[in-house]
């Protein structure tokens, strides 16, 4: 599980529901939406199952969202692959009602087993998946949230939020340099979504 481990990791790092924050998000609520599919994609017993993410934050009034794709696998017990890659928002789309979703791009990487020397080599990824909603979606309001700190300073967040997870599977290819793996199914995908009308304050 330590792949599965890895990819909810990064989600979320990357799409936190606060972010960062600015002086400008300090001074101005914001609205922020996020959008994610994850999944592991089975394959042959030739090749490692594939632990695939990717997912978008929206910052509005700010403009563009900002997406990644993330994607790992261990295919020994001393080796390993992992990519990641900020991506346009046209290279991950997902339905407003998580009845599906697709990602198509090209994830640098690297190929890493430490009985070999080097030990890890930088390699290109592609991947193209697609989940497909197979239960009904649960909504999660998420109420009102507050958090006051002193580290850093005058810290605060205030934020009320809603989201909504949907069940999938999934399937797809993954393109290690030249070689192309296509899955025979997937043991675990999900789809969510989640609003934050009023986002304001900084991380604490």
């Amino acid at each position: 599980m330590q792949g599965r481990t890895f990819v909810i990791a990064v989600g979320v790092l990357i799409f936190a529901v606060v972010g960062s924050g600015d002086a400008a998000s300090a001074e101005q609520p914001l609205h922020v939406e996020t959008a994610s599919a994850s999944a592991e994609l089975v394959f042959d017993d030739t090749f490692p199952p594939a632990y695939v993410s990717a997912g978008c934050r929206d910052e509005l009034p700010r403009g563009s969202p900002t997406c990644e794709a993330n994607i790992y696998m261990q295919q020994s017990p001393s080796g390993w692959t992992i990519g990641e890659a900020v991506i346009d928002s046209s290279q991950f789309s997902i339905d407003k009602s998580l009845t599906g979703a697709s990602l198509t791009a090209t994830i640098e990487g690297i190929m890493c087993d430490y009985l070999f020397s080097p030990p890890c080599v930088p390699i290109t990824i592609g991947v193209d998946v697609q989940w497909t909603a197979v239960d009904q979606p649960i909504n999660s309001p998420m109420g009102l949230a507050k958090q006051e700190d002193n580290d850093p300073p005058d810290c605060h967040v205030t934020n009320v939020a809603h989201s909504i997870g949907r069940k999938a599977v999934a399937s797809g290819t993954v393109t290690i340099q030249s070689t192309e793996f296509t899955s025979v199914g997937s043991h675990s995908a999900d789809l969510a979504r989640a609003s934050h009308p009023h986002d304001d304050g900084t991380y604490c």
